[in-house]
């Protein structure tokens, strides 16, 4: 866990006699993910912070897997994923944005993936949107980013969600769920003329609005290319279907 956690007037701290730890579920290891960030811990004294082992606001595992040119990332958290609020103590909390850097560069994330739901930042409770059409969404994607949104108890554990950049390009997968006391988002895109090369150099970075807890993790992978072989061969059988059927 991240060190001075203490929430406001200490609302979220959870004092606990014997550690309890959030194991990854199963779903990770059935469908051959890679983990590459995790965020379990007690401190020192026994005091756990809010979400640990499941709870509300824990931020637990990052995952990710490479299929061809399609890049998936998964997140497990106490936190609820599949609606992306929590309320407590008669306050929301929201989901962030899952934000990527592909320069090698943690220190700023250029990319965010937009789960596609209402998001709101910590003190002024504001919607935080790239489109400005004043529902707090914005569509599920892919964005170049312009501006962070970082109103969050917790600056360390910035950014938080995009509001301000540029639709890239749209998920090949965006679904969510809930395995015991932790929930999990999937999503996943196609890098695929995006320019960032064979050679993956990408850091990932996850939190929610009140920043109580964290993920980052960084990936080094090689990127295959796409393989058009079997595209050429489907179009050659096509082409020569349609001039036997031209010459019936």
């Amino acid at each position: 866990m991240m060190n001075s956690k203490q929430l406001i007037a200490g609302i979220f701290t959870l004092l606990v006699t014997s550690a309890s730890h959030a194991a990854p579920i199963s779903l990770w290891d059935n469908e051959g993910w890679t983990q590459f960030a995790d965020d379990e811990g007690v401190q020192n004294g026994g005091y756990v912070d809010p979400g640990y082992g499941g709870q509300k606001f824990d931020a637990e595992y990052l995952y990710y897997k490479l299929e061809g040119s399609v890049i998936s990332f998964g997140i497990q958290a106490g936190f609820d994923l599949i609606d992306g609020k929590v309320r407590y103590s008669n306050k929301n909390y929201y989901t962030g944005d899952l934000a990527l850097s592909f320069d090698n560069d943690a220190s700023n994330y250029e990319y965010a993936v937009d789960f596609g739901l209402l998001t709101r930042d910590y003190h002024g409770g504001d919607i935080v949107e790239a489109d400005n059409n004043g529902d707090g969404k914005d569509d599920a994607g892919l964005y170049r980013v312009s501006s962070w949104n970082n109103d969050i108890i917790y600056n360390d554990s910035a950014p938080f969600a995009m509001d301000g950049g540029t639709f890239v390009k749209g998920l090949e997968s965006n679904r969510s769920g809930q395995d015991g006391v932790s929930y999990f988002r999937i999503v996943s895109f196609d890098l695929a003329g995006l320019g960032f090369g064979n050679q993956l150099e990408l850091d990932a970075h996850w939190t929610m609005s009140c920043g109580n807890d964290v993920l980052e993790g960084h990936v080094s992978a090689e990127v295959s290319e796409p393989n058009t072989i079997p595209m050429l061969a489907l179009g050659v059988l096509a082409l020569a279907a349609m001039r036997r059927n031209k010459n019936a």
